[in-house]
């Protein structure tokens, strides 16, 4: 991708724009280079259109709560922005023994209360997590400019160095949505997400999670856990709510990808290796927690061994099947049982589609 920026950077034409949009929207950790001059000149230019005229403090959102991680039930809830806010900054105060005791909530009504991607009925909210690249140094300060509400908070870990020397960048972005996303627009959340986390991961020199694109997502609220130090936490109160379907609409139209050289095919079964691996994939179906893992080996063992996959069409897939689990594998596990599957070599004896 550097020489592609580099190139892009140089004449930053429209055809150039979709490649370095399209390059940021399909990988999965930053560039070197991140973020190019002309995705930052795109997503300044595209920032008012996001900004609506409603006043956030006054719109009516709904959003599920539950006690901690291990809970199935949640409890609807429904107020405006200020309420989700104020409940967010209250969060600050409670300390909890574990990581799982920390309230946990989704910004959007479930079918029963359930927490899962068919069971969405409307997303009030847009949450970005950023546990890679950047601080919120840059990027709070350019909202503000433009008046958009938001709450922000990061972890207490957030700037200290992890075991291996590395400075942890832990914190998280919650903007409150103009309209509900339901019905037919929930189908294209996900693009929405991507463009999202381009759009003011470009705007604030910062790498948004590309896994948390999921509608029943689970985050945490913003409690203490054990004797650390509380969270930091940013709620301007006043602000606007953000035009979540004009995302998409300013979003550079993707150029076609070269053509990629045809995976090997099996003898006696014909037909495309990506939708086979999409058919076999959707056959397996979601997993349960407890059997995610061998079910994820399972599938990328077929993927990689038996289809003849490249690891990033391989990947691509996983992480859409992964994204129909109730609870999504961690996407660091997802990739170990790719390279596990990668490892083994032989072919196995799964069943093709």
């Amino acid at each position: 991708m550097s020489d592609r920026l580099q190139e892009a950077q140089q004449a930053p034409s429209a055809t150039d724009l979709a490649d370095l949009y399209h390059a940021a929207a399909t990988m999965t950790s930053p560039p070197a280079d991140w973020p190019p001059p002309a995705l930052v000149a795109w997503a300044h230019a595209v920032l008012p259109a996001l900004v609506s005229s409603n006043e956030a403090a006054w719109t009516t959102m709904q959003w599920t709560r539950w006690p901690g991680l291990c809970d199935p039930n949640g409890q609807l809830h429904e107020g405006t922005w200020d309420v989700l806010g104020w409940w967010l900054v209250e969060t600050k105060a409670l300390r909890v023994a574990n990581k799982k005791q920390v309230p946990v909530w989704a910004p959007g009504r479930f079918e029963g209360n359930r927490r899962a991607d068919a069971a969405t009925q409307a997303l009030f909210a847009l949450v970005l997590d950023c546990d890679d690249h950047g601080d919120w140094t840059t990027l709070l300060p350019t909202l503000d400019s433009v008046g958009l509400a938001y709450v922000a908070h990061r972890s207490p870990s957030h700037g200290q160095a992890n075991d291996a020397g590395r400075q942890v960048i832990k914190w998280r972005l919650v903007l409150p949505l103009v309209l509900p996303v339901t019905g037919a627009e929930l189908a294209h959340w996900r693009a929405s997400y991507t463009a999202a986390r381009i759009v003011f991961g470009a705007l604030g020199n910062c790498w948004f999670d590309h896994t948390t694109h999921n509608t029943s997502r689970l985050w945490f609220a913003a409690s203490a856990v054990g004797d650390g130090s509380e969270r930091e936490i940013v709620y301007p109160i006043a602000g606007r709510t953000l035009r979540v379907g004009n995302l998409l609409a300013r979003a550079p139209v993707w150029r076609p990808a070269a053509a990629k050289t045809a995976a090997p095919r099996i003898a006696g079964r014909p037909g495309d290796p990506l939708v086979r691996g999409q058919r076999y994939l959707a056959k397996i179906g979601p997993a349960a927690v407890g059997s995610r893992n061998a079910t994820a080996y399972r599938g990328a063992k077929w993927l990689v061994s038996d289809l003849g996959l490249a690891e990033a069409d391989a990947l691509s897939l996983l992480e859409q099947w992964n994204g129909g689990n109730a609870e999504p594998l961690p996407d660091g596990e997802l990739r170990a049982c790719l390279a596990s599957a990668n490892r083994s070599g032989a072919r196995g004896s799964v069943r093709a589609v």
